[in-house]
């Protein structure tokens, strides 16, 4: 049996791909996917129009966020630009504003024809963060979060891009699925890291793009994004996955719950994007095995003392698509705790809500915009639980391992605002 460094499991949830140092140890380092040609598209990698889809995952122009001491306090001044740089008028402009308990509003207008708008008399201080949205072409440009200093407005920019439903330049760099043992049921999480690799936004159906999920899968939730990416329960099949996808990368997260029923398990999972590479992750027990159609066998692992069982498959472009594949169990133990990948789900859902907060370049406003909004989220997912209960939907014991969950991840955000 091979020792697991913590930096696996860690690096799995948040940092796909993760370096040589945080795999088994003599697992060699997997190699950058290269992005999926399009027709016409040269053996150098270029596309038809010469351009190099790997530079388009660090998209060149994002909407901007910054203090104006030019404006006067409480005002929050807006251009939009077309996807050729012009000034955008009647742009659908939505200011939405959260509240430090969570509470959330919006205000709408619309820029004018030099494609400028500009709010004003709002609220000031660390009681609230602003962002703005415009809506074009069915997909949704935001700029980050930001609180509105006392003494000084803020400028935004929203440059607007073309948009697309094509989705041969989108796909799933790395795809994640976690299994955790927990004393009545099995509790899968999901994560993915979609690219977009084009130059448009693409946006999804209007209806959504169905993900499958499991027969009797209950507990469905989503993990809340800083983007327009949402996940819809449709009961009985699945979640339909609505929003858009900008030119670069997005980290996706959601959990369900699985019926546990004797000694085995058999977990399908589907594949909505062309993928790179795929990993899964179980907790071990002494006797359990875990097999993955069309994976290597799993290897039994260690993490500080604890057994995982561990497989990994790639693709290249020039291989069949992995569409599906089955999770398959066997020799699960009675009734367990199983509670210990709490602590590092909880730690991947603070980290990828607040990882855009510590990138380089970020000023302590934003910071704290974005800690305050994570933070919120939480007590309202808090509330929600506690109604949840009220209703009958949940049972105690669901709702005290859900509150352990936040309280966990609340704790991790409590801590990087006090270092703030």
């Amino acid at each position: 049996m091979r020792a697991l460094p913590t930096a696996l499991l860690a690096a799995a949830l948040l940092g796909w791909p993760f370096s040589a140092r945080a795999q088994p140890t003599d697992a060699p380092a997997p190699q950058a996917e290269p992005a999926p040609a399009e027709e016409g598209s040269d053996p150098h990698g270029h596309d038809a129009h010469g351009h190099d889809p790997h530079a388009a995952l660090e998209p060149p122009t994002l909407p901007t966020a910054e203090p104006a001491t030019d404006l006067p306090s409480g005002s929050i001044a807006i251009e939009v630009t077309d996807p050729g740089g012009r000034p955008y008028p009647n742009a659908e402009i939505v200011l939405g504003v959260m509240g430090s308990m969570g509470n959330r509003t919006e205000q709408r207008a619309k820029s004018a024809a030099n494609g400028q708008y500009i709010f004003e008399k709002l609220a000031v201080g660390t009681q609230q963060a602003y962002r703005v949205n415009v809506v074009y072409g069915g997909a949704k440009f935001s700029s980050t979060p930001f609180q509105l200093p006392e003494g000084s407005g803020y400028r935004v920019h929203v440059p607007l891009r073309a948009t697309t439903q094509d989705n041969r330049m989108v796909f799933q760099v790395i795809g994640q699925t976690v299994v955790e043992l927990r004393d009545d049921r099995l509790h899968i999480t999901q994560q993915a890291r979609l690219a977009n690799a084009g130059e448009s936004v693409f946006v999804l159906p209007q209806d959504g793009l169905l993900v499958p999920l499991p027969d009797k899968f209950t507990a469905f939730q989503w993990q809340e994004q800083m983007t327009d990416q949402r996940g819809e329960e449709k009961a009985g099949e699945g979640f339909r996955l609505r929003g858009s996808l900008p030119p670069g990368a997005v980290m996706l997260g959601w959990t369900f719950d699985l019926p546990r029923d004797g000694t085995a398990a058999r977990i399908p999972v589907s594949l909505p994007f062309r993928t790179f590479t795929y990993r899964v992750i179980s907790e071990a027990a002494d006797e359990m095995k875990l097999r993955v159609s069309d994976f290597p066998e799993a290897e039994r692992v260690r993490d500080e003392g604890r057994d995982l069982l561990y497989t990994q498959i790639q693709r290249s472009p020039q291989d069949a698509p992995l569409d599906a594949f089955t999770i398959k169990l066997d020799g699960i133990p009675g009734p367990g705790p199983g509670r210990w990948i709490a602590t590092v789900l909880a730690a991947f859902a603070a980290c990828v809500g607040l990882s855009r907060a510590f990138r380089g370049g970020r000023d302590d406003g934003e910071r704290k915009a974005l800690i305050a909004a994570r933070k919120g989220e939480l007590l309202a997912q808090a509330r929600l639980t506690e109604q949840e209960l009220a209703k009958g939907e949940i049972g105690p014991e669901y709702k005290a391992r859900r509150m352990d969950e936040i309280t966990t991840e609340l704790a991790l955000v409590l801590r990087d605002e006090e270092a703030l």
